[in-house]
């Protein structure tokens, strides 16, 4: 009869630590070429490539392992590391493009345009083409992409971009929003304290005491106003949410 499955995966793993313990380097590739079923046996089989110096046939094998498990991201993140530290530049954009259009992201945004300067290829157009694909990506909502927008132009400091963009009135996830207020310069005071303003108020629809979150906005809001305007906006904001007089309470303390 057949060994019992957990048995042999035991002997299995006893093994491969003893051959890894005596360096019988031979020996543990083999053994890990025997099954290469899933996603972690690949992995397993790259990582002891890496290790025993083996580069090109870590290039196979991670190129192997993606296409067996094509958007696996832990084979994916592999094959590019194998790419990159051996100068494949043009595969790595190629995967490079292929992450940020499943899965657009500030990481993969600037991943991308590395790669992009790697490879030699023109970055301005590159930067270009993502923005593009942020009208067109499926799967996402309008608000979520436009949360990605505020994201990718804070993470370059393209502030009055920003600005312009939001001159038009649109959904904007409040988290995303804060985030690109508070990276504003100080030369920005001006339209961060209208947004925190905005913010408080959607804020204070939904606020319930201690209020750690309105408090906080109004906080920020205060250090973007000069001391007189700040003054004179707390005084109109007890004035105007008077009818949460807890509210009114808490800003005593500011």
């Amino acid at each position: 009869a057949d060994a019992d499955p957990t048995q042999r995966d035991a002997a299995k793993r006893a093994w491969h630590a003893h051959l890894i313990a005596v360096g019988d380097g031979p020996g543990e590739l083999a053994l890990l070429r025997q099954e290469l079923r899933s996603a972690d046996d690949h992995l397993a089989l790259l990582q002891a490539l890496q290790r025993w110096d083996r580069p090109r046939e870590a290039v196979q094998a991670a190129e192997q392992a993606w296409r067996a498990h094509p958007q696996h991201p832990g084979l994916e993140a592999a094959l590019l590391a194998v790419y990159e530290r051996d100068g494949w530049d043009d595969e790595a954009l190629v995967l490079r493009r292929a992450a940020f259009e499943r899965a657009p992201s500030v990481t993969a945004y600037h991943a991308l345009l590395q790669a992009a300067t790697q490879a030699g290829a023109d970055v301005a157009q590159e930067r270009e083409r993502c923005w593009a694909l942020l009208d067109s990506a499926r799967g996402f909502t309008a608000e979520t992409l436009a949360g990605l927008r505020l994201d990718l132009w804070r993470s370059e400091g393209r502030f009055d971009e920003a600005l312009a963009w939001l001159s038009v009135p649109r959904p904007l996830p409040a988290m995303a929003l804060r985030r690109w207020v508070q990276a504003l310069p100080a030369e920005h005071d001006s339209a961060a304290a209208d947004w925190l303003k905005r913010l408080l108020a959607d804020e204070l629809r939904h606020a319930r005491p201690p209020f750690e979150g309105a408090l906080a906005l109004v906080r920020d809001t205060l250090a973007r106003l000069s001391p007189e305007a700040g003054r004179l906006w707390l005084a109109w904001l007890k004035l105007e949410q008077r009818a949460q007089p807890a509210f009114v309470q808490a800003l005593r303390g500011l």
